[in-house]
């Protein structure tokens, strides 16, 4: 993109003129009505699905049942978020460590990982 290009688009509207003068669209008033007539419903779902397995093979005709991992984060996080809304990527790896009681910040993570990546978050929200 060439000099003129980027300053053609930075002087595109003039100072205090939203380039979208009417915001965001409206969502669709009937569509959040209805599903938030499912809530109670939805959050029931998750909960159940915090208690997910799955069946995995172990012979010919047999299987074992397993805790279903994927499900569960994902359900947990979504009424983590519905309940307390979305922490910021740091928070979390602070949180982690300070709620530390073994000398591991979480999942198996040592104290010195979880440094680093708290580290490397902060860089990146001081961008």
């Amino acid at each position: 993109m060439s000099q003129s290009q980027i300053t053609r688009a930075s002087t595109l509207w003039q100072p205090g003129v939203s380039g979208n003068p009417g915001g965001r669209p409206r969502a669709n008033r009937k569509v959040i009505e209805l599903a938030r007539q499912h809530t109670e419903a939805a959050i029931a779902a998750l909960a159940e699905a915090l208690q997910a397995t799955r069946h995995i093979p172990v012979g010919k005709d047999a299987t074992i049942e397993v805790p279903d991992h994927p499900t569960r984060i994902h359900a947990a996080i979504a009424l983590r978020d519905s309940g307390w809304g979305k922490p910021a990527s740091s928070e979390i790896v602070a949180r982690m460590m300070e709620d530390s009681d073994e000398g591991t910040a979480a999942d198996g993570l040592s104290d010195d990982q979880a440094a680093r990546i708290y580290a490397i978050l902060k860089e990146g929200q001081n961008a």
